[in-house]
């Protein structure tokens, strides 16, 4: 399944009423600076991050297991039918990490879970967590986004 077809999908869903990742935000974690944030002095909808980020990408295949941000990653699960309760452990962790850390409400570019060792774990951990490496998998031998969310909801 190519991009295309999960924007598609995305834009044609009531995305309002998946909130995990905006929430996520609005609690001051997650990326504040740079790329998605760049151009704007409002901080900008995940369904507009996500738009922004595959507009040029969608003949390809999937790479979300690939991505860096938090935030786009919450909302990708969190429509793509990911159990809450994953969603929201992962999110969890990320929260701690940022308490622990003095992170939350701080400049934090999309790569900031990149730059040491522990920070490179966490964002691994969150990534199994939240079950994008099995999401992404799966959108990349199924067809129909349908079928996808089907296998997705199952995980």
């Amino acid at each position: 399944m190519k991009i295309k077809s999960i924007l598609n999908y995305i834009q044609n869903i009531d995305v309002s009423k998946y909130h995990l990742a905006e929430d996520f935000v609005k609690e001051g974690y997650g990326q504040t600076t740079g790329g998605y944030l760049s151009n704007t002095k409002d901080h900008p909808s995940q369904l507009e991050h996500f738009v922004n980020y595959y507009c040029d990408k969608i003949e390809k295949m999937p790479t979300f297991a690939s991505l860096w941000c938090p935030e786009l990653i919450i909302f990708i699960s969190e429509i793509l039918g990911v159990k809450k309760e994953y969603i929201i452990k992962a999110s969890e962790m990320v929260k701690k990490f940022e308490d622990d850390n003095n992170l939350k409400n701080t400049q934090k570019n999309a790569t900031y879970l990149t730059f040491r060792s522990t920070n490179s774990r966490i964002l691994k951990e969150f990534k199994e967590t939240i079950k994008i490496y099995d999401v992404n998998d799966i959108l990349k031998k199924t067809t129909s986004i349908e079928e996808a969310i089907r296998q997705i909801e199952k995980l």
